[in-house]
């Protein structure tokens, strides 16, 4: 005679779900849980030449005006405007994708904060380029902009690479 186990319907050959299943489930919910957090951090492939020409194109606007007047007054507009319709397409996609992961503002600047300091540093050196090669401001502006817009693109295409890595180390 088999033996009987306790079982939720109390048949005599059921078997109970073991504790090995139980914890391959979680297993299989937590690695689920962490590919879709992976994803939602992923960066569109758009995002990059948007916020260089975000950034860039505005510049463009103060060469033409000399910087001065109503041109810097709506390079700075266009720069402001620009911002927010990246930041509202980016939003929108990431709910698009299903999943939106709230992170608080310290586990952001860690994670971020070698891009933030390489991004800085090749700022500042354009910076000197320029004043060492006596290049007027406007043109400064547009150089600084352009290292700017080019270091953003390069350290979203960094995080996403990274990100798509651990989704492959996952599988």
């Amino acid at each position: 005679m088999p033996a009987q186990e306790n079982t939720p319907d109390g048949g005599p050959y059921a078997t109970a779900p073991s504790a090995d299943s139980a914890a391959s489930a979680l297993q299989d919910v937590d690695t689920a849980r962490t590919r879709a957090a992976l994803r939602a951090r992923l960066t569109p492939a758009w995002f990059g030449p948007t916020a260089a020409a975000v950034l860039i194109l505005p510049r463009a606007g103060d060469i033409w005006g000399d910087g001065k007047g109503a041109a810097a007054l709506l390079s700075l507009l266009l720069s402001l405007a620009g911002l927010v319709a990246v930041c509202v397409l980016v939003r929108a996609g990431r709910r698009g994708s299903g999943v939106m992961v709230t992170e608080p503002w310290g586990a952001r600047v860690m994670r971020n904060r070698v891009p933030v300091i390489a991004l800085v540093a090749a700022f500042g050196l354009a910076l000197l380029a320029c004043w060492q090669l006596g290049a007027d401001e406007p043109t400064t502006r547009v150089v600084v902009s352009f290292v700017a817009a080019i270091g953003v693109w390069a350290a979203r295409l960094w995080r996403n690479a990274t990100i798509k890595q651990q989704l492959r180390d996952l599988a």
